[in-house]
């Protein structure tokens, strides 16, 4: 889960290719998604296990015909009239983003065994 702040992102995902024992790999079109500041992202089973996600250090998202296709929330964002619309460029100038991610881990290790806190007293 993730809570995006202060400025838009586009985050873009990729397939990722798994070793399986199926011989037919169903092929998957890589997509992005437009987070608009204040959104929430929740990311569940293939979106999360198919696919990296990442997003490109950019200081302008320039969003052309053709990449808006990929976009695949475009109608449901604050600027759809601009990203549905006949205007075939759009720049999206990035504010300093704040990004919240929580994660369920299932297995982790004791940090007690990793760091020291603290000095050590003699006693």
């Amino acid at each position: 889960m993730t809570v995006s702040l202060n400025s838009h992102c586009i985050l873009n995902f990729i397939p990722v290719r798994r070793d399986s024992d199926s011989s037919v790999e169903q092929y998957r079109e890589p997509f992005s998604l437009l987070l608009e500041p204040r959104s929430l992202l929740i990311l569940t089973l293939e979106a999360y296990t198919l696919y990296m996600h990442g997003i490109d250090s950019i200081d302008c998202d320039e969003i052309t015909a053709e990449s808006k296709k990929n976009i695949v929330n475009a109608n449901m964002t604050l600027i759809k009239d601009r990203l549905i619309g006949d205007e075939q460029n759009i720049s999206l100038n990035r504010r300093k983003r704040v990004s919240l991610t929580f994660r369920q881990v299932e297995k982790v290790i004791d940090g007690k065994k990793l760091f020291k806190f603290g000095p050590k007293i003699k006693r």
